[in-house]
């Protein structure tokens, strides 16, 4: 499988965890407990969002380094809390980056996009009580 293929899956989010949900709400419940867990999400979301922000300005730029360290830190704040298709993509683009691929990592962070919203939607779900 190359990577345009490990991109497309991880986007589409395989939801490993066996709930059909793009993270594992039980596993993090478990860890640090219901409010912990939304306020966690919540800081998740807002890192996050800068994290993708750095991916852009690196790739736009087309400077190596900073892609790969942004993609690393997502990818770290993806696994922690339980994204693990997250952090599959990440991964990815942390390679792209350290080979100059930047067609192909232009397209990881497209697929990253599709992730990232259905992620998004689910934890707005979460904070707002609907899970």
């Amino acid at each position: 499988m190359n990577n345009s293929s490990k991109s497309q899956e991880a986007a589409g989010e395989s939801f490993e965890h066996g709930t059909g949900e793009p993270l594992d709400l039980n596993s993090l419940n478990k860890l640090y407990g219901y409010e912990t867990v939304k306020e966690l999400l919540s800081m998740s979301l807002d890192e996050a969002r800068g994290l993708l922000k750095d991916v852009d300005e690196g790739i736009v730029a087309g400077e190596s380094k900073a892609v790969m360290a942004a993609a690393h830190q997502l990818k770290g704040l993806a696994a922690t809390m339980t994204i693990h298709g997250m952090a599959q993509l990440c991964a990815t683009l942390e390679k792209e980056a350290s080979r100059y691929e930047w067609d192909e990592a232009r397209k990881t962070r497209a697929a990253l996009d599709q992730s990232f919203a259905c992620v998004e939607k689910y934890i707005k779900q979460i904070l707002a009580g609907e899970v």
